[in-house]
């Protein structure tokens, strides 16, 4: 029987972000230069990133990935084209139960083996 999640309250947080909208099956070319590009610009402006990198997805078609890949960030960050200092505001969001799912592997991030 799987357990049910959680609903919780997120906070407002900042994030420094990358639009992209690229075929899927390009998808792992773009995102280790755009991870690179990211941290570059972050740095350049005294930015420390602060947790780890993700990618918010827009919208996934079969064919197309739309989609914010970032980093949440103390200070706010700027810097031209199609790349911007974002944020997340705050929703709603839904939570693994605690102890999972039967069946279903170590949360990542858990620190559990």
């Amino acid at each position: 029987m799987l357990a049910t999640p959680e609903i919780v309250q997120t906070t407002p947080q900042s994030a420094a972000v990358i639009h992209l909208t690229v075929p899927r099956n390009e998808m792992m070319k773009v995102f280790g230069p755009a991870v690179g590009e990211l941290m570059t610009a972050l740095a350049a402006q005294g930015v420390e990133p602060n947790g780890a990198v993700f990618a918010h997805h827009i919208k996934m078609s079969p064919d197309i990935f739309d989609f914010e890949l970032g980093v949440k960030a103390l200070a706010r960050s700027s810097y031209g084209g199609a790349r911007n200092g974002s944020g997340w505001i705050r929703s709603a969001a839904s939570r693994p139960a605690p102890g999972g799912h039967p069946g279903q592997g170590i949360p990542f991030g858990t620190g559990q083996r």
